[in-house]
This record gives structure tokens, C-alpha cells and sequence, in this order.
């Protein structure tokens, strides 16, 4: 019997919803990723965990709550296209938490540089450079936050160093 875990669960990335899907279809630099992605089941949501791979060095998916980053930590740890998985949470009390997996984010945070570290096609990310600059919030304008309603990495755009990081 697979033991169940209240705060995430793995399922199948078919059961993401196909705005989720759509999404990266559209924007990721080698689409054929989204084959081994996975679906994370978070409070009755399933985010895709898209792997590594090609031009895309590097992965995130936002978690409200230290224990359940911890969580999906264990769920991702071992997976092929997921090396190096590690939670790093905000050091603010409002802010999101991050499940990471890959190389680091890049320490040069604009759109560009966002946009090649997560393996986002040219034209995605000429698209959010035109529309809201180079130095804009670049995730919150690649992943599309405001108008999906997913809560940003918080603390990619503070500056500040994550209070702490385990894995």
C-alpha cells in the first residue's frame, strides 16, 4: 500500500489542469519536457514539476508552507531530470517558499536570464521583454502569475538572499 501524504502527492502530469499545460507547451525552449514531467498535487491543485534538460538548467514550484516544501522535496529527490532538489524559503512571513531543482537561478535577474535558466523558447522570451522590459519582475511575467492565479517565487526578486536552504 503507497502511504499517503496530506500535504503533496505525486499524479500523473495529465491530471494538471491544461492551462498549466498550455502554458509551458507554449513557452518552453523543448516542449517534449513536459513528457517527463510530473504532477504535484497541492491542496486539491496539481502544478507541473517540469525536469531539466536540454537548454533548461533549472526548475521552482511554489510552495505555501515550509512542511509541505519539505514534502514535495522527498517526492522529487531521486527523480530523473530532478538533481540537486532543495527547499529555500522566504525570509518573510507572507511569502512563498520554493522547492528548486538544478542549477541555481541565475544571479543576473532579468528576463533574459530568467528566461534561458528555465529553458523558455526566444520568442517567449522576447515576448515578455517586449511587453514589459528587461529588467522587468521576470518571473512574475513569464510564469504569467497574476493572471493564473499561482503565488510568484517571492524570493527571486527581493535581492536578499533565502534564509536558509536544505538539501
Amino acid at each position: 500500500m503507497k502511504p499517503s501524504n496530506p500535504l503533496a502527492s505525486l499524479v500523473p502530469p495529465t491530471e494538471a489542469d491544461a492551462d498549466e499545460v498550455d502554458y509551458y507547451r507554449q513557452r518552453l525552449h523543448d516542449p517534449s519536457l513536459l513528457e517527463q514531467a510530473v504532477g504535484v498535487e497541492l491542496e486539491g491543485y496539481v502544478f507541473l514539476a517540469v525536469p531539466v534538460g536540454g537548454r533548461r538548467q533549472g526548475g521552482d514550484l511554489s510552495v505555501p508552507e515550509v512542511l509541505t516544501g519539505v514534502a514535495v522535496r522527498r517526492l522529487l529527490i531521486g527523480r530523473c531530470g530532478f538533481p540537486d532538489v532543495r527547499l529555500s524559503w522566504s525570509p518573510y512571513e507572507d511569502a512563498c517558499h520554493s522547492v528548486r531543482w538544478g542549477a541555481p537561478p541565475p544571479a543576473e535577474d532579468t528576463c533574459v536570464a530568467d528566461g534561458w535558466h528555465y529553458g523558455y523558447s526566444d520568442r517567449a522570451i522576447a515576448s515578455v521583454v517586449e511587453t514589459y522590459g528587461h529588467f522587468a519582475d521576470p518571473r512574475s511575467a513569464l510564469l504569467g502569475t497574476a493572471d493564473r492565479g499561482r503565488v510568484a517565487d517571492c524570493s527571486l526578486f527581493t535581492g536578499l538572499p533565502s534564509r536558509a536552504t536544505i538539501g
